[in-house]
């Protein structure tokens, strides 16, 4: 399989036949990794509680703004420490995925100015971004 790196999404497959698959478990992993743990199906659904950093899924919420605020602050903090490589990227996935702030810095001109992460988010863990004079239009984040 290949892979291209800024790819959204990669489909991972797996094609067991029924007599075999009943009661078993699937597992991706990557031999390059110490934790080599990808993903984990088991007959009852996923298991993530072993699954390499890299892979799992960052718990978010929904944050409501009130019209005329100067800023919001959109939290999000990984609960385990990140990998010194891991690229941080706020996209707004409602409109053609549109960078709102990439760290190492990067960002669409229409959020040039108005976010702001915590210094060295990677160590802290603390990935929460900050937007500046909200508008009608930052729906959908």
């Amino acid at each position: 399989m290949e892979v291209f790196e800024g790819a959204e999404s990669v489909l991972l497959p797996c094609q067991v036949p029924v007599s075999v698959s009943s009661g078993s478990t699937a597992v991706w992993d990557r031999d390059d990794f110490r934790i080599p743990t990808v993903h984990v199906r088991q007959p009852d659904g996923d298991y993530l509680k072993d699954q390499n950093q890299r892979y799992e899924e960052l718990p978010s919420e929904t944050v409501e703004i009130r019209e005329g605020v100067k800023s919001v602050l959109l939290p999000l903090k990984a609960n385990k420490s990140l990998p010194r490589d891991v690229r941080v990227e706020w996209t707004r996935p409602d409109q053609r995925n549109i960078r709102i702030h990439v760290c190492p810095e990067e960002q669409e001109n229409i959020y040039e100015g108005r976010t702001k992460m915590k210094a060295d988010p990677l160590r802290n863990g603390d990935l929460s971004l900050t937007l500046k004079t909200p508008q009608l239009e930052d729906w959908g984040l």
